[in-house]
């Protein structure tokens, strides 16, 4: 019995040590819960009012970049303007360069049909012209070999030997002759 009076002792001890220490723990876990809310408060409060002060900000920002947007959608809208306007243009010159095209197409064809009249009609004169040199040498030599036979009457050749087929010949070559020129 001895030892009772001291576990006695020793639980009153330990009660106390518990007590103490429980209140302790709950006096720091309410000094923690008081200082963590007063942090918590002054936390969000400062949150908050840096968010007051920062939504104007925000908001003019928002309206500015909205402004900056109207403005590159306008100039967008007029650049599409402009193009389309361009666009047209160059539609109406590819037409009329078509149309163009197309006449310039006829003309050549048709410069080609005349270049192949006229070439046609080139080949006719130079046998005609080779057939007036041949009949014009023919009558030269015929008329060369009579020469000796003209007598010079007024400025003229008359020749008694000649025929009149010759002179009518010779009267229709110089016709032609003077129809060519």
């Amino acid at each position: 019995m001895l030892i009772k009076p001291f576990s006695l002792i020793k639980l009153s001890c330990m009660v106390g040590v518990r007590g103490t220490a429980i209140a302790r723990n709950a006096w720091v876990e309410i000094v923690c819960a008081f200082i963590y809310f007063n942090v918590s408060m002054f936390w969000r409060s400062v949150l908050w009012i840096v968010s007051l002060i920062t939504l104007p900000v925000c908001a003019l920002a928002a309206l500015h970049r909205e402004k900056q947007l109207r403005a590159q959608l306008y100039e967008l809208r007029d650049r599409l303007d402009s193009l389309m306007w361009d666009r047209k243009e160059l539609d109406e010159h590819i037409r009329v360069a078509i149309k163009e095209h197309e006449m310039m197409e006829m003309m050549l064809g048709e410069l080609e049909d005349e270049y192949e009249e006229a070439m046609h009609k080139i080949k006719i004169l130079e046998t005609k012209l080779q057939d007036l040199k041949d009949e014009n040498h023919c009558l030269k030599e015929v008329h060369g070999k009579s020469k000796w036979d003209t007598i010079k009457h007024n400025k003229e050749e008359i020749s008694p030997w000649i025929s009149d087929r010759y002179r009518v010949l010779t009267d229709t070559l110089r016709a032609k002759m003077l129809l060519m020129m």
